[in-house]
């Protein structure tokens, strides 16, 4: 677990320390730049929540990073790790690795393409091109996929799952399917 640390002025060097200890034993990993940078707006984007460490701690905020919607935590409260990273840390380290590997992928990639490689076709085009590599997957999985016919007609407005959700289940299971045959999925 990723935890942005933000560490206010007059903050004594014991309360850093023993705010690194607790972090360390409870398995999280503290990261901590400059307020308002790039390299912070970065960071609080790869983190799982903020912990704010203020000399007084009667001027902690919990709406310092209102925009984040991330949990924040005022110290000594440490956000606690999910079930599934205490019982598989492989699973979640190696989940983790997929998800950055795809990000490296995705910015390779993007440079030999421009926005118009997507926006040119739309939903319509990235739609297609995951029914391609689903075909092609299933396919090489050993399924005869036959397709008699199709159409198109007017997307539906979803009653239950969002699209949104569902192209992040769609990733999450990419994620899984690799993890799986990796063996480290429920590890």
């Amino acid at each position: 677990m990723l935890v942005y640390v933000q560490i206010e002025k007059g903050v004594t060097l014991n309360t850093v320390t023993d705010a690194s200890v607790a972090m360390f034993d409870a398995g999280i990993t503290p990261v901590t730049c400059l307020p308002g940078t790039p390299m912070a707006r970065e960071a609080l984007q790869r983190c799982d929540a903020i912990l704010y460490i203020a000399a007084d701690q009667a001027e902690n905020e919990a709406s310092v990073f209102p925009s984040e919607n991330l949990p924040v935590y005022d110290w000594p409260d440490l956000p606690e790790r999910s079930p599934t990273e205490a019982k598989y840390p492989e699973q979640v380290e190696g989940f983790i690795k997929k998800i950055m590997g795809m990000y490296r992928v995705h910015l390779r990639k993007n440079e030999d393409y421009s926005p118009a490689n997507i926006m040119g076709a739309g939903e319509i085009g990235i739609v297609t091109r995951l029914w391609d590599k689903m075909a092609r997957l299933m396919n090489l999985s050993g399924f005869d996929v036959e397709v008699k016919s199709t159409s198109y007609r007017e997307p539906k407005e979803p009653k239950h799952e969002s699209i949104e959700d569902n192209a992040i289940d769609l990733a999450n299971y990419a994620v899984i399917f690799q993890l799986y045959r990796e063996g480290t999925w429920a590890k």
